[in-house]
């Protein structure tokens, strides 16, 4: 992810990680809304903020979500 991809864009920020528990019903209502966002006009992106323990476990999390995974490191 480069941050000129992101210029002029309305950012959403999640922090989460693969082993939370009890994160499920914002997975299933963040994606929709962020595509309704989308769908109205506006420019948003979602950039997820891992809190996993290593980059192999934030790379499965992101790969299951529609979201820019902020880079591990």
């Amino acid at each position: 992810m480069d941050v000129e991809t992101l210029e002029g864009r309305i950012l959403g920020i999640y922090y989460s990680a693969s082993h939370r528990q009890g994160s499920g019903p914002i997975h299933e209502r963040l994606a929709p809304q962020s595509n309704e966002i989308v769908g109205a006009g506006h420019q948003f992106e979602i950039i997820f903020v891992s809190g996993d323990d290593t980059e192999e476990e934030a790379e499965e999390f992101s790969r299951r979500h529609p979201w820019k995974l902020l880079k591990f490191d």
